[in-house]
Formats: structure tokens, sequence, C-alpha cells
């Protein structure tokens, strides 16, 4: 039968505590770190601490209203770590008290999460942790952050390929969804057209065209002004992603031709594409009615059959999915000639980092122009 070693230590009002561990040399370990975090005033005794569930439960709740006394994260943001805190966080750590989480936990938890999780969420989720426990940080809640440098990293082998469309295949796409559907309703007069054609030749994001106002549309001009988005968990139109975001966008005559003959028959209101109550579409009807249905017709998926409570369905697998019209965007500006710093502001994108993490690789390279540059340098110096 193992005995386990008493300690009394001491708060920072001087109140003694007393905490039973393992071995003496645990014991010492905490009382050295314990007289460190009370002279820098960051101790935290096991009473008045709370467990990991506890906190994700306060910083879900001031995601909702602004974190560190920022701007209130987006729904769909908070949908994201509320699941993550759920399902992977809390079955793990959910029940260790802050205050005994270290490094060597943390490392713990890193390794149960790539046993059973993909590392792509794995990844994630250690992320969601650190910011986190960052909140409980800035709450004087612990007294440093143990996650900060436990990463789940890779050298890009399982990152997933970014998926473009060929030409021939938004060729063959847009030639179907210019008959779908049959149906002469006027109510659905070339509506996913439409759809469809604005993001390919906008490369907004599907949330910003949600959420697109016919305000923000100048056929005179030929822009889209890009000011709201609309939230898919919430379906309620907010802020843009970021402050890049907000942006003006060069369209095509084409495009303003297709826009100018779609709001004869687009519902009153101010949205562009609404539903037919004159409310945001959301984006599940834009997939299951107009997205699924096309690239069927137009032969640019994979169908397979499963059973489901008894009966056969079908399944729709498509090659490329809506997001993919905006990468499709990009490939045409750059191959165009376009740069760098242009296609980040086309996409706003927050930083030219992210514009290189997608589309790096479409970017050529000129080695016959990268040697005449540095010799014609070396000219200009040394003659």
């Amino acid at each position: 039968m193992s005995r386990k070693l008493g300690a009394i230590h001491l708060d920072e009002c001087g109140n003694e505590h007393q905490r039973q561990f393992p071995t003496k040399k645990v014991a010492v370990d905490f009382n050295a770190k314990s007289h460190v975090e009370l002279k820098n005033g960051t101790h935290v005794p096991n009473s008045k601490t709370i467990s990991v569930r506890e906190m994700s439960k306060i910083w879900l709740r001031e995601c909702a209203i602004g974190p560190k006394g920022g701007m209130p994260l987006e729904p769909a943001t908070i949908s994201n770590y509320e699941s993550e805190t759920r399902l992977h966080i809390n079955p793990l750590i959910g029940e260790i008290k802050l205050n005994q989480l270290d490094r060597e936990t943390i490392k713990y938890f890193r390794t149960e999460l790539l046993n059973s999780r993909s590392r792509t969420l794995a990844k994630r989720v250690m992320r969601t942790l650190t910011t986190m426990l960052n909140i409980a940080l800035d709450k004087k809640m612990i007294a440093y952050n143990p996650a900060i440098g436990v990463t789940v990293r890779d050298d890009g082998r399982y990152d997933e390929e970014l998926t473009i469309p060929s030409k021939h295949q938004i060729k063959e796409l847009f030639e179907t969804a210019a008959t779908y559907p049959i149906a002469t309703d006027v109510r659905s007069y070339n509506r996913y057209y439409a759809i469809f054609l604005t993001l390919a030749l906008s490369g907004i994001r599907i949330s910003e065209l949600r959420g697109l106002k016919w305000t923000n549309v100048s056929f005179s001009k030929g822009t889209i002004k890009i000011q709201q988005q609309a939230d898919n968990k919430a379906n309620a139109i907010g802020p843009p992603k970021t402050k890049h975001a907000r942006r003006t966008v060069q369209i095509p005559t084409k495009l303003v031709t297709c826009l100018r003959d779609w709001k004869m028959h687009c519902p009153d209101g101010d949205l562009v594409f609404p539903n037919w109550q004159e409310n945001i579409e959301s984006y599940s009807n834009i997939r299951n009615r107009g997205w699924l249905p096309i690239c069927e017709r137009a032969g640019l998926c994979t169908i397979s059959y499963r059973l489901k409570h008894g009966k056969k369905k079908k399944h729709i697998k498509t090659w490329f999915c809506i997001h993919s019209l905006r990468h499709f965007h990009a490939s045409m500006l750059i191959a165009s000639g376009a740069s760098p710093f242009e296609i980040k502001k086309e996409m706003g994108h927050s930083s030219i980092d992210i514009t290189y993490q997608f589309y790096g690789h479409l970017f050529p390279e000129d080695d016959e122009k990268r040697a005449e540059r540095s010799n014609s340098m070396c000219m200009e110096v040394f003659g």
C-alpha cells in the first residue's frame, strides 16, 4: 500500500493549506513553485481555482460579449469553439483544476488527441485550448499558460490539397446552370446561375454573397462593395470576416448584365440573393437545391448509394465545392499577371501570408528575370 506525503503551504494571505503528494520530490517541487508564485502574486490555491470545464463556460460567455474588451466573436466561431470544448477538451481534461495544469499534462493531452483524432482536428483543438487558457491567464486564474508552445506541427504533408476547377469544368458548370431548373416558374429564373457566376467572377465569399445588398452593387462603375456578411450559424447580418475583408471588387460586364437581369426577378428587399420570403438565404439551401443538382446534371460529381433506415439513399460527392469558385477566380487573376498584393486586396485576406499559403504555388517562378535583376544590381554598384 502506497503512502502519500502531506505538506503544508501558505497562500498569499498567509493562510495554511494542506495537500497530499505521492512522493517527497513532488511535494518539494510544489512548494518551490508555490513560493515563486506567491512572490510574484500569481499563486492560486486549490480552494479558489476552477476546473477546465468550468473555465470553458466562462470563456464561451466572454466570446459572446467580446474577449478582453474586444468585439464579440461571430456566432459560427463561438459554435466551433463550443463543439471543440464539449467533444474534445472536456472529455479528456475537463475535470482537471486550472492550477494543476502543467506542460506535461498539456503534452499528454496532445498525445491523446493525436491517438484518437485526426491530425488536422488535433491541431485546431490545441489552438482552441491555448486561446481559452490565455483568457484564464488574463483573469489571473493561472500563473502562466502551459499550452503555449505545445502545438501540433507538420511539414505540409497533412495539408489538404487546394481544389481549383479547370476552365473546362467551369464552362460545363455554367452551361448546365443556365438551363436549371427547367421549371417555368418565374421564381426559379436562373437564380443559381446568377449566384454561382457572382462567386466565380468576383471571388467574394459565400457569406459575403448572402449578405450582399443592392446598394453595394454599382452597375455603372462595375463594382461590388463588401461591407457585411451573413453568419451561417445565426443566419444574421454582421460585419465582414476581418477589417481587410471590407473592399471594393471590380466585376466584368458579363456579371453586370447578369445581375441587372436578375434584379428584375429578385424578391423585393435590400438583399441581392434573399430567399423567397425576402430573408437571408441559407448556405444549405444554396448547396442542396442548387449546387448539388447542377453538379449532378453537369457530370461534375461521383454518385453512390447508401442504406439509411432500410432505404437506399443517393449520395452526391462533388469534385469541388462552392468555395472552389473563389479559388478559381484567384487562379485566373494570377494567370493574368496579378501580383500577390493585388490578390490579397481582391480576396480580402488579412495578410499576405494567407495569400501565399493558398496561392503561392500558382505564382510563376522566373529564374531568368531574377538572374537578370541580380546582375543589374551588381553592375550598378561595381560597374
